[in-house]
């Protein structure tokens, strides 16, 4: 599989699971277009955060990657 169509289904898998976790905390979003907006996003970014690291060598701890992108998305979210 070609390495675009890899990070595309992901991108896609990712995106469903965080907009189910967004469901579960009852984030308020105006309408379903900006929910599923926000949730394809935030996975580009999680993904995009991932070959950060990975192309740095993996350096940083993986618990330390993770706490990372949730300080990142909550900060984001509270706007």
């Amino acid at each position: 599989m070609e390495q675009q169509a890899y990070f595309d289904l992901a991108q896609g898998y990712f995106a469903r699971g965080i907009a189910r976790r967004l469901q579960e905390i009852g984030l308020p979003v105006p309408d379903q277009r900006e929910f599923d907006a926000r949730a394809h996003a935030l996975a580009g970014s999680l993904l995009s955060l991932l070959r950060w690291w990975l192309n740095r060598g993996a350096k940083e701890r993986a618990e330390d990657m993770d706490d990372l992108f949730h300080r990142m998305v909550w900060r984001g979210l509270r706007t």
